[in-house]
């Protein structure tokens, strides 16, 4: 094997490994990527006696959305707020598309109360800057360590997901803290 194809090589697993974790259509995580990122977060909080928040994040009513203008606008919604999302963010934070219209955040070193007005900030910046013909909001939730006294770092998604759900039926469009 000659230095070219050595080169090669290592391009091709590199773009390979890339596009293992991101998402091709916001160019935000993916779901599998998280979760290992979560685990990293999760055990350095511990070992360093650090905090962290998990926000779950869901776009409202888009099913609407897709049903009314296609899926192709629906794409270009969830582009829409993946450039938000990463607005809003730091470069620290993990972003990532959880699945179809759902969003999940890490933010090291941020307690649930920062934690939630990052999701102000990311839902007021939606509302503000859509450019679009119609409304477009998100429910968010947020779960936090070492304030929800969990085991395993799943867990936090769950009580960050359940948060959310929480937000739906208080009428979408905002922010829950799991309690």
């Amino acid at each position: 094997m000659n230095l070219q194809d050595i080169s090669t090589h290592i391009l091709k697993n590199a773009l390979s490994y890339r596009r293992s974790i991101t998402d091709p259509l916001t160019g935000l995580y993916t779901r599998w990527y998280f979760l290992q990122r979560l685990r990293e977060e999760f055990e350095r909080a511990k070992r360093y006696s650090g905090s962290f928040s998990v926000v779950m994040a869901d776009i409202d009513d888009f099913k609407k959305v897709n049903d009314t203008y296609g899926h192709k606008i629906g794409d270009e919604v969830l582009k829409f707020i993946s450039s938000v999302m990463r607005t809003y963010t730091r470069t620290t934070d993990i972003v990532g598309r959880y699945g179809g219209e759902e969003f999940i955040l890490i933010l090291p070193n941020t307690d649930k109360e920062s934690a939630a007005l990052v999701c102000q900030k990311i839902l007021h910046g939606m509302i503000a800057m859509n450019p679009f013909d119609f409304r477009i909001t998100m429910s968010f939730g947020v779960a936090g360590y070492p304030e929800d006294d969990v085991f395993e770092p799943d867990e936090l998604v769950s009580l960050a997901d359940k948060a959310m759900y929480i937000s739906k039926e208080r009428g979408k469009a905002c922010v829950t803290v799991y309690r």
